[in-house]
Protein backbone atom coordinates (compact mmCIF):
# COMPACT_ATOMS: atom_id res chain seq x y z
CA UNK A 1 0.00 0.00 0.00
CA UNK A 2 2.64 2.39 0.81
CA UNK A 3 5.14 1.04 -1.74
CA UNK A 4 7.85 0.20 0.78
CA UNK A 5 8.53 -3.35 0.34
CA UNK A 6 11.23 -4.38 -2.59
CA UNK A 7 10.00 -5.56 -6.02
CA UNK A 8 12.71 -7.99 -6.70
CA UNK A 9 13.56 -11.20 -4.26
CA UNK A 10 16.04 -10.69 -2.16
CA UNK A 11 18.06 -12.50 0.57
CA UNK A 12 18.55 -11.88 3.94
CA UNK A 13 22.50 -12.28 3.40
CA UNK A 14 22.07 -9.36 0.09
CA UNK A 15 19.61 -7.03 1.97
CA UNK A 16 22.17 -4.90 3.09
CA UNK A 17 24.10 -4.57 -0.31
CA UNK A 18 21.20 -4.00 -2.21
CA UNK A 19 21.01 -0.95 -4.28
CA UNK A 20 16.93 -0.53 -4.86
CA UNK A 21 14.14 0.95 -3.42
CA UNK A 22 12.12 -0.71 -0.66
CA UNK A 23 12.82 -3.34 1.79
CA UNK A 24 11.55 -6.55 2.76
CA UNK A 25 8.09 -7.59 4.79
CA UNK A 26 9.45 -8.54 8.55
CA UNK A 27 9.48 -7.58 12.26
CA UNK A 28 11.76 -6.29 14.53
CA UNK A 29 11.95 -4.58 17.93
CA UNK A 30 14.58 -3.47 20.55
CA UNK A 31 13.46 -1.77 23.51
CA UNK A 32 15.57 -0.64 26.46
CA UNK A 33 14.52 0.19 29.60
CA UNK A 34 17.09 2.74 31.55
CA UNK A 35 17.86 3.71 35.00
CA UNK A 36 20.16 5.87 37.29
CA UNK A 37 20.50 2.90 39.71
CA UNK A 38 22.04 -0.37 39.65
CA UNK A 39 19.56 -3.16 40.12
CA UNK A 40 19.91 -6.84 40.79
CA UNK A 41 17.79 -7.25 37.38
CA UNK A 42 20.11 -4.95 35.63
CA UNK A 43 21.56 -6.99 33.06
CA UNK A 44 23.90 -3.93 31.45
CA UNK A 45 25.57 -0.72 31.71
CA UNK A 46 25.61 2.36 29.38
CA UNK A 47 28.83 3.90 29.83
CA UNK A 48 29.22 5.79 26.91
CA UNK A 49 26.77 7.02 23.86
CA UNK A 50 27.73 9.46 21.07
CA UNK A 51 25.79 10.88 17.60
CA UNK A 52 26.85 11.30 14.05
CA UNK A 53 24.77 13.41 12.05
CA UNK A 54 25.06 13.48 8.35
CA UNK A 55 28.46 11.84 7.96
CA UNK A 56 30.03 12.86 4.94
CA UNK A 57 31.75 9.04 4.47
CA UNK A 58 31.98 6.32 5.60
CA UNK A 59 35.40 6.93 6.06
CA UNK A 60 34.27 9.33 8.96
CA UNK A 61 31.79 7.06 10.11
CA UNK A 62 34.39 4.17 10.91
CA UNK A 63 36.98 7.02 12.40
CA UNK A 64 33.83 7.97 14.64
CA UNK A 65 33.89 4.54 15.84
CA UNK A 66 37.13 3.99 16.64
CA UNK A 67 37.78 6.88 18.28
CA UNK A 68 34.61 6.23 20.36
CA UNK A 69 36.04 2.41 21.59
CA UNK A 70 39.32 4.22 21.82
CA UNK A 71 38.10 6.39 24.28
CA UNK A 72 35.94 3.93 26.33
CA UNK A 73 39.13 1.51 25.86
CA UNK A 74 37.32 -1.34 23.96
CA UNK A 75 38.64 -3.83 21.15
CA UNK A 76 36.08 -4.16 17.84
CA UNK A 77 36.51 -8.17 19.21
CA UNK A 78 34.90 -7.49 22.15
CA UNK A 79 31.01 -6.35 20.80
CA UNK A 80 28.82 -8.74 20.97
CA UNK A 81 26.20 -6.81 18.86
CA UNK A 82 25.18 -3.97 16.76
CA UNK A 83 22.02 -2.59 16.11
CA UNK A 84 22.29 -0.48 13.14
CA UNK A 85 18.57 0.60 11.94
CA UNK A 86 19.74 -0.64 8.28
CA UNK A 87 17.39 -1.75 6.08
CA UNK A 88 18.49 -2.22 2.66
CA UNK A 89 16.50 0.54 1.17
CA UNK A 90 19.05 2.99 -0.87
CA UNK A 91 16.91 5.75 0.02
CA UNK A 92 17.61 5.82 4.21
CA UNK A 93 20.80 3.89 4.35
Amino acid sequence: RFNRFKKEPVTHTELLQSTTHGTVAGEGAACFVLGTEKSDSAMARLTGLTTSYKPGSTAEIAADIIAFLAVHEIAQEDIDLLITGRNGDVEGD
